[in-house]
């Protein structure tokens, strides 16, 4: 693969890795310097690759061995993922390596319309302004349990209408 198509497609797929690195790291910011350590390394073995669906395997095992790293020299102390589950992780983020970022991004978009007000807000609080469940609650004069509650059943009702039921 040459490596300009290779930074293409990883950089047309940062949502989607950046994601999953958070994912296994339990931490959003420092995902963005696992994923730019990733992107370093996997243009550096850019013909290795012989396939898109190649690169994102290598990508995804790269992204979770640095993720893990991380995780263990910080001495975190927030739940990493057991094995178990990461592999179930990895298969189910394999699976999707066909599906078009903007595609998923504009149905997104379109299921988010479909929320009233007060929900779009507490998802954009949420992740826009990445802000945890206690300071959300404060922002919105709701405890926290409240919060909580009401992003589960939007999450539910985004989870429905991605996959095609009405929100």
């Amino acid at each position: 693969m040459l490596r300009d198509e290779l930074l293409r497609l990883l950089l047309d797929r940062r949502g989607v890795i950046l994601g999953y690195i958070a994912t296994v790291l339990a931490d959003r910011a420092g995902g963005e310097d696992i994923f730019q350590e990733t992107l370093i390394r996997a243009s550096e073995q850019a013909e290795i690759f012989d396939h898109a669906g190649h690169a994102m395997a290598w990508v995804r095992s790269t992204a979770r061995n640095l993720a893990l790293n991380e995780a263990r020299k910080a001495h975190r102390r927030t739940v990493v993922l057991d094995d178990a589950v990461l592999d179930l992780l990895d298969r189910s983020w394999a699976a999707r390596d066909d599906v078009n970022d903007r595609e998923e991004i504009e149905r997104l978009e379109q299921c988010l319309e479909r929320l009233g007000p007060s929900a779009r807000t507490l998802v954009r609080l949420r992740f826009a302004d990445d802000l945890a469940g206690e300071a959300i609650a404060v922002r919105v004069g709701k405890t926290v349990g409240a919060v909580h509650a009401s992003l589960s059943r939007i999450y539910k009702a985004l989870a429905g209408c991605m996959q095609g039921q009405i929100a």
